[in-house]
């Protein structure tokens, strides 16, 4: 924490430099995969939803997801995981 003699004052937003936001070629990558998703009917069990997952994420989220960052065990169980029959409802996609 910062000692009250280091505070200098408030901030104005307006004085702030406007960084460019720069694309690269992973955010291109991802732009271009959220653009064509596949069909929702198409994704059944939970190794459908990952590999969507990996198409449409980021390197670094992906990297994120598959090092078990959060709980250090959660990868393991996730494909023992099972999906409740009630859970599975027919339903139709807005147009």
């Amino acid at each position: 924490m910062l000692s009250p003699s280091q505070h200098l004052g408030e901030v104005d937003p307006s004085t702030m430099p406007i960084e460019a936001q720069t694309s690269n070629e992973d955010d291109e990558r991802v732009a271009a995969a959220r653009a064509n998703l596949p069909s929702i009917a198409t994704i059944i069990n939970i190794r459908d939803i990952e590999a969507v997952a990996e198409y449409v994420l980021s390197k670094q989220a992906w990297s994120y997801y598959r090092s078990d960052a959060e709980d250090g065990f959660s990868k393991l169980l996730w494909p023992t995981l099972p999906i409740p029959t009630n859970l599975m409802i027919s339903f139709r996609l807005p147009k």
